[in-house]
């Protein structure tokens, strides 16, 4: 379905003047201890006996200070990790371009509030001449609860793709086919991926997000904020290609405007188009996603005509049904 449609897709850079925004010259404070998900926790400059965590709390779980009489080499190690979280692009850092987001659509715990989603979606293909020439629709649920649990049901192919984490599965009218499920591994990461935009990129273990740009296009400012997957440990030495992305926002009110994303399985770069914003429960969630051509123009349209959310789901809602 969708991975047949966008191998026609390509991405073309709008013609843009950047600058890299200046970077601060606060001085940093001391780092006493980092938090259960490894976030830096700072000393109070007021008082310091006490601590004092990275940026709004949504982004934390229960604070872990460093204990009285901790040794030197765990301060030391405390502190390089948290030095090093911040130079490597961390996305909760006090001066990443991503908080300027989330103040604006609601913050990853918001997210994680709507727990367990069920969105009917419907996708339209567009030819040449803008005309629409096919129409699907189907059901995405998912656990926004967790990074990778989704479940697509497409009602016209009488097919399924499913994950949960790194398990993956296809089939047809319940019967398993190993031959989709390549397929399946990219629709899934894709829509996955759309559904928890921008949000996603919050997870520090998986995302590296860089220093944003000032550009014009068209005569409008806005604000360019690139992300990378974060390579393991192997890979880095390897030097392999990751996945980018790039967040384009309004600069006044930083609300996205495109994602561009180019996988390193395929290399081939996407630009998508968001708008459709709604309000659901603490989030504004783009609800219309255009995958654009060439010439800039629309391909494939993706509508999420209706959410519910709140939904009970556990890891057996994401397992095949036979």
């Amino acid at each position: 379905m969708l991975a047949i449609a966008l191998s026609a897709l390509v991405l073309v850079s709008p013609q843009t003047q950047s600058k890299p925004s200046k970077g601060s010259s606060d001085p940093k404070p001391r780092v006493i201890g980092v938090t259960d998900l490894g976030w830096p926790i700072f000393e109070d400059e007021k008082n310091p006996k006490k601590a004092k965590n990275l940026g709004r709390s949504d982004f934390e779980t229960s604070p872990r200070a460093l204990s009285e009489g901790a040794g030197a080499e765990l301060q030391a190690k405390t502190e390089e990790q948290a030095e090093g979280a911040l130079e490597l692009g961390d996305p909760m850092r006090l001066d990443s371009p991503l908080r300027e987001v989330f103040s604006r659509l609601g913050y990853p715990s918001d997210m994680r509030e709507l727990r367990g989603v069920r969105a009917s979606c419907r996708f339209s293909l567009r030819g040449e001449s803008g005309a629409e020439v096919g129409r699907r629709e189907w059901e995405h649920l998912a656990d926004l609860e967790f990074p990778e649990r989704d479940v697509l049901r497409m009602f016209a192919e009488k097919k399924t793709y499913g994950r949960d984490g790194a398990a993956v599965f296809a089939s047809l009218e319940r019967v398993p086919m190993s031959s989709y499920k390549e397929e399946a591994e990219d629709e899934l990461r894709i829509l996955g991926l759309l559904l928890r935009f921008p949000w996603c990129f919050a997870d520090a273990e998986r995302f590296v997000v860089e220093e944003k740009q000032s550009l014009t296009i068209a005569g409008s400012p806005m604000v360019r904020i690139p992300i990378r997957a974060r390579r393991s440990v192997d890979e880095g030495a390897l030097n392999v290609p990751v996945d980018r992305f790039e967040i384009l926002c309004a600069e006044d009110s930083m609300e996205p405007k495109e994602l561009h994303y180019t996988l390193a399985a395929s290399g081939r770069p996407r630009r998508v188009r968001l708008g459709g914003y709604q309000r659901i429960g603490g989030l504004r969630l783009p609800l219309r996603r255009e995958f654009l051509n060439a010439a800039g123009s629309p391909s494939l349209i993706l509508e999420v005509l209706k959410l519910d959310s709140g939904l009970d789901l556990s890891a057996a809602d994401f397992r095949p049904v036979h």
